[in-house]
């Protein structure tokens, strides 16, 4: 795996949004982005 590549792993929180605020976004879980090793990963925000 590149260096670049392994740059983006982890979970990357959500702090802000176009569209919704924190009250929304972070209505079920705190609104992050997870990359895995296998460049695999999940997003959770709001009802989504």
């Amino acid at each position: 795996m590149k260096k670049a590549e392994q740059a983006v792993l982890g979970t990357w929180r959500i702090t802000c949004m176009e569209v919704w605020d924190a009250d929304y976004f972070d209505m079920e879980v705190a609104a992050h982005v997870t990359i895995r090793n296998d460049l695999t990963g999940e997003f959770r925000f709001g009802l989504v």
